[in-house]
């Protein structure tokens, strides 16, 4: 018994040896700190990932990827291949916040670089996410680092500001400005018509979004939203290279029709809407995504999964992390005293399956690998088409989807 208690000790102490100087154990990963002139910072790296693709940097959450079970999160950001950044000022009451965390996290990010062993650091796209204060602050940092920003998302913080202001290289960094429908004393609302539709005339890369029922708070359909977005954007923009994003290349939604129960999205060529109602859309994947997280009272809503494996999984905010591969199941509800002939389901925007019966059944025969938003688009017996909410799945190599 004490001989296997010492091997236990011994091997404790060599997994110890692994972590590098200045790293803490995070969830499949290790965790770095430091502090630069009064600002702090802890960098998140996923373990599997020997060179970094870019770093998710929120600027008002110094918190990152902690010891504990795989979720959507770091399972998203890992297939990114990107680290996650957060940082925070200890004394919010002093200077130019926004230089004082730009000239910080300048100062950062060599220490990081040589500390966790990763040289790309200094040179990987960024991306900014935040909330409030952290959301405006992700905006104008982006417009710091104008040529090596892929995107930012911005909940709950004023908006982009007078876009006749911005640079060209700042106007074509996409944005995505998500707002609480509940009118507060920040008066977000206030700033669709007065920064979004003037921006929209400039051909602006932004993009927004209500958050229904919600004042000024991050609510739970948000986070899949924003991954998802930030995967569409990822992918667009490619490498440390970062390919442009056209507005004339994608899409536009009504803000008019956005309280219904299935908005409108189209091409530019097939808008008919209000000039002053348009809402340009990066691609046609987060046009679908967009659509759906928008859809106020959802026809179609989601069950629970059943995996052919085991998960994590947070079904109140219907979040699954999976085995890639997987094959999982769940249905679409249809809310009652509504007649449906067929349910159509999708991958954002690419087809996955159909149903014709109840109940309403998708079974997805293997999960790709990354973060994938499932959309359920019921058809009446008169051809109207409703639209679900948004069901998050990620695919991860299966140690990490299973915790092991």
């Amino acid at each position: 018994m004490m001989k296997m208690f010492l091997l236990l000790l011994l091997a404790g102490a060599m997994a110890l040896l692994l972590i590098p100087a200045g790293a803490q154990e995070g969830a499949k990963g290790p965790v770095w700190h430091t502090e630069v002139d009064g600002v702090e910072f802890n960098l998140w790296v996923p373990a599997g990932v020997t060179e970094l693709r870019g770093v998710l940097i929120k600027p008002a959450d110094k918190g990152v990827t902690q010891a504990g079970k795989e979720n959507v999160w770091p399972s998203t950001l890992r297939s990114w291949g990107y680290a996650e950044l957060g940082m925070m000022m200890k004394d919010l009451n002093r200077g130019n916040r926004v230089t004082i965390l730009t000239n910080a996290l300048n100062k950062a990010l060599p220490y990081f670089s040589k500390e966790s062993n990763h040289p790309e650091l200094l040179t990987v796209p960024f991306a900014f996410l935040g909330m409030s204060k952290g959301g405006g602050w992700s905006t104008a940092m982006a417009y710091n680092y104008p040529q090596r920003t892929i995107g930012y998302v911005n909940v709950c913080g004023w908006m982009g500001g007078d876009s006749t202001k911005l640079t060209g290289a700042q106007r074509d960094i996409p944005g995505l400005y998500l707002v609480g429908s509940v009118p507060d004393g920040f008066k977000m609302l206030d700033s669709i018509d007065n920064d979004y539709v003037p921006a929209m005339k400039l051909q602006t890369n932004w993009t927004v979004g209500l958050q229904w029922g919600a004042a000024h708070e991050w609510a739970k359909p948000t986070s899949a939203f924003v991954m998802l977005y930030l995967d569409q954007i990822i992918k667009m923009r490619g490498g440390t290279e970062l390919k442009p994003v056209k507005w004339s290349d994608g899409m536009l939604a009504d803000r008019a029709t956005w309280a219904n129960e299935l908005p409108v999205i189209s091409s530019f060529k097939d808008y008919q809407g209000k000039e002053a109602d348009r809402i340009w859309l990066p691609n046609n994947y987060i046009a679908y995504i967009w659509r759906a997280y928008i859809t106020k009272a959802p026809v179609a809503t989601w069950a629970d999964i059943t995996p052919a494996s085991d998960l994590v999984s947070t079904p109140a905010k219907r979040e699954y992390t999976v085995e890639t591969g997987t094959a999982i199941t769940t249905t679409a509800a249809i809310k009652e005293g509504v007649e449906v002939k067929k349910v159509t389901f999708y991958d954002g925007d690419k087809k996955i399956g159909e149903a014709t019966t109840a109940p309403y059944t998708l079974k997805w025969d293997k999960v790709p690998a990354g973060p994938h938003g499932l959309i359920a688009i019921a058809e009446t017996p008169a051809g109207e088409l409703r639209c679900s909410n948004v069901l998050w799945v990620v695919g991860a190599e299966k140690k990490y989807a299973l915790g092991e």
